[in-house]
């Protein structure tokens, strides 16, 4: 995806920043939010905006237009979507602006299944909004506190019904939701409240034919004093109801002959449709390294290597055996919960006698990942197990195992993705350097895709110096110029060496999720 194509290229137009008429100061748009949240592909919605559109005209930026057309209604209010036929389900994001600045980075759900919004009142079962034809996505609020929402279903006996949330963890949506299936007549026969981060998802095989009701409420995602069910105009969510292909999770994986996709999930046998997947980060291997999915233990990895595995019983225990010189200096990585997966994963490092060389656990208390660096004591054929840290198994308990020279390296990142210069006012962008693997050159960094009436200054980030960790750069524009907006790109590089550049990062409102996409506004100065 290019992140860095708009949908309109907007320079050189004039909007005051002072209304003589009303003498009220232009504002910056402060979109929070869209509902529906998304749209299925070949399909065209109209999308209503969330939060203050700020001052007219407004403009909109798509992080790829391929995908994506969008066209804003005259007073700003509404959206206007069209979605190419050949897209694939993802996670897209919007950017509203105008002469005053911008608002953050809003996601936009393309999906695969039928869409509709949630009808009111749905408040009980004898309010159920019904859900005529399976699958289904819906779009729906939790607007107010207490509130509850409803939906009727009928299942047939057999089959495997799929009720699936994404709220928090997709949306940023500020909600901890909980699903529950009630029988015809009110009974809960099955909930969940946590499965893919804070949002549930209910897998259920139908005992009868009948009418079943899928309720769902939420909590603050942030505990707080509230001892009610939670809403509000942000508690935004998509449910996904389907009784036909449903996957967790799809890996490509390299076999001996070429390349082929690793899928779990519910129903698959089911060839009437494609899996549905859930918008997860993607199971995908780094650099040049492809994915292996050995099928026995031990298996034997050559240097560097990476290798995707399930957990998928209780005698599973997989590991490998990777030879090693005195000495060697190694990066070791699990990845599994930033995958979306249930493990939490331990790695254990044995010599070939079997003798306990090293145990690894969670990066930090909130990362249970593991993500480490490691030197040889000697020459040896090291086997790596992997295991679960409570022994639990399933096929969601799957991993990314990786093993590679820990070369030296750094991470930039910035604590906002959008940001308003002022003409004759210089604009301070803090950077934060985190170097790892023994990285100790002093580090250079650029600003593209900034017009040339913009300069930008910066002083390098010295190893053990005063800038090693943080680097603040300096932004200017003349008092003449015209205003501007577009995106940006901010990098650094190991000074005199260009060719080894690192982009700069910044979190979005999603958990976990960060962006390399950032946005500026020249704005015209205040008239005095």
């Amino acid at each position: 995806m290019n992140y860095i194509r708009a949908l309109f290229v907007w320079s050189g137009f004039f909007t005051l920043l002072l209304n003589p008429a009303s003498g009220i100061l232009a504002q910056a748009p402060t979109v929070t939010g869209l509902f529906p949240t998304g749209g299925q592909s070949g399909t065209k919605s109209v999308i209503k905006l969330q939060g203050k559109p700020g001052s007219l005209p407004l403009s909109i930026w798509v992080a790829d237009d391929d995908l994506l057309q969008a066209e804003l209604n005259e007073t700003a209010t509404e959206l206007t979507v069209n979605i190419a036929e050949d897209a694939a389900p993802q996670l897209t994001w919007i950017r509203f602006y105008n002469a005053s600045g911008s608002s953050g980075l809003i996601p936009f759900i393309i999906g695969a299944l039928p869409q509709i919004e949630e009808k009111e009142p749905n408040q009980s079962i004898s309010e159920a909004h019904l859900i005529e034809n399976l699958p289904q996505v819906v779009d729906g609020v939790l607007s107010k506190s207490g509130e509850i929402d409803t939906f009727a279903v009928t299942l047939n006996a057999g089959e495997t019904f799929i009720a699936s949330l994404d709220a928090y963890q997709i949306l940023g949506s500020p909600m901890d939701g909980v699903l529950q299936l009630l029988d015809h007549r009110g009974f809960v026969i099955a909930q969940n409240d946590d499965d893919h981060g804070f949002d549930p998802l209910l897998n259920f095989t139908v005992p009868e034919s009948g009418t079943y009701y899928v309720r769902l409420f939420g909590f603050p995602s942030t505990p707080n004093s509230t001892i009610n069910y939670a809403g509000g105009a942000d508690y935004r969510y998509r449910l996904t109801l389907t009784n036909l292909a449903f996957a967790t999770y799809q890996v490509p994986v390299q076999n001996s002959e070429s390349t082929v996709n690793k899928i779990v999930g519910w129903n698959l046998y089911n060839q009437t449709s494609k899996p549905v997947e859930l918008i997860r980060p993607p199971v995908e291997p780094e650099g040049n390294q492809p994915l292996s999915c050995p099928e026995t233990f031990p298996a034997t990895l050559s240097f560097p290597a990476s290798a995707f595995g399930v957990i998928d019983r209780s005698d599973a225990r997989p590991h490998y055996q990777v030879s090693l010189k005195k000495g060697a200096k190694v990066r070791l990585q699990v990845l599994a919960q930033s995958l979306g997966s249930f493990l939490d994963p331990v790695l254990t490092i044995k010599d070939a006698s079997g003798k306990l060389i090293k145990e690894f656990d969670d990066i930090v208390k909130t990362n249970f990942d593991i993500d480490t660096a490691w030197t040889a004591p000697l020459d040896e054929n090291y086997t790596f197990f992997i295991s679960d840290r409570y022994q639990s198994f399933s096929p969601r308990h799957y991993y990314q195992f990786r093993i590679e020279k820990n070369e030296p390296r750094f991470r930039l990142s910035l604590s906002e993705n959008h940001f308003s210069l002022t003409p004759g006012k210089p604009l301070e962008i803090n950077v934060t350097v985190e170097r790892s693997g023994g990285f100790e050159l002093p580090i250079a960094f650029s600003v593209d895709g900034i017009p040339e009436n913009i300069s930008y200054e910066s002083i390098p980030s010295e190893h053990k110096q005063s800038t090693e960790k943080k680097v603040t750069l300096k932004l200017t524009a003349a008092e003449t110029t015209t205003i501007w907006n577009g995106p940006i790109e901010l990098a650094g590089y190991p000074v005199g060496d260009e060719s080894k550049r690192v982009i700069a990062v910044t979190p979005t409102i999603l958990p976990d999720t960060t962006t390399s996409q950032l946005w500026l506004t020249l704005i015209e100065p205040t008239t005095k």
